[in-house]
């Protein structure tokens, strides 16, 4: 399956999830005809082309995707298609990604975001989270590679940080390295690995 045919509307749909649908190319179809989508999921579909959805969906306030190395180039369209997000979840399925994430690619209105299994990625970028003014809960899971917080610090807003199974950044927080600490310090609570740390 290539794209879904949509013949009516569909008012009524809010939750949304597609897995495992290896040949899925658009879901523009669904776009246009569900107009009040609120949770969106696509995991596991590497030939998605979401940059091809049309207009802005502003009902949108909970997404769950898998990041492969197919929406790298076009990374910009979480924040160009869904400015009223307020929850983001991206699994990390590119292999060549180092750091992330890049100024203007996440919507400012972000609340929640968590990262997981991101296998490659070695920096976090305070310059790509800086703008989002409201975000409360920061989640990394799973990333074995992630090691380096660059830029001044993380959002001012930011309530918690929990690290999971990330080893080589748990360890700079739990020793309060002097290069990494002062960038979430701020933060009200820092967990690392079911422990909070601060």
């Amino acid at each position: 399956m290539e794209c879904i045919v949509v013949s009516g509307s569909l008012p009524c749909l809010r939750p949304l999830c597609m897995l495992l649908c290896g040949s899925l190319k658009s879901v523009s179809k669904v776009w246009t005809a569900a107009p009040q989508l609120e949770d969106l999921k696509i995991l596991h579909c590497p030939n998605m082309d979401m940059s091809a959805t049309g207009d802005p969906h502003h009902s949108l306030r909970s997404l769950e995707i898998s990041y492969y190395e197919r929406l790298v180039s076009s990374a910009a369209f979480i924040i160009s298609q869904f400015q009223g997000l307020t929850h983001l979840y991206i699994w990390g399925k590119c292999k060549s990604l180092k750091s992330f994430p890049k100024e203007g690619w996440l919507p400012a209105s972000l609340e929640s975001l968590t990262l997981d299994s991101f296998k490659t990625v070695e920096t976090l970028e305070c310059k790509g989270l800086a703008h989002l003014t409201s975000l409360k809960e920061l989640h990394v899971s799973r990333c074995p590679m992630l090691e380096n917080i660059e830029g001044e610090k993380l959002p001012a807003s930011l309530i918690q940080l929990i690290i999971n199974d990330s080893p080589l950044l748990g360890k700079r927080c739990e020793m309060k390295d002097p290069q990494v600490w002062p960038k979430i310090s701020h933060t009200q609570h820092v967990r690392v690995d079911r422990t909070y740390i601060h």
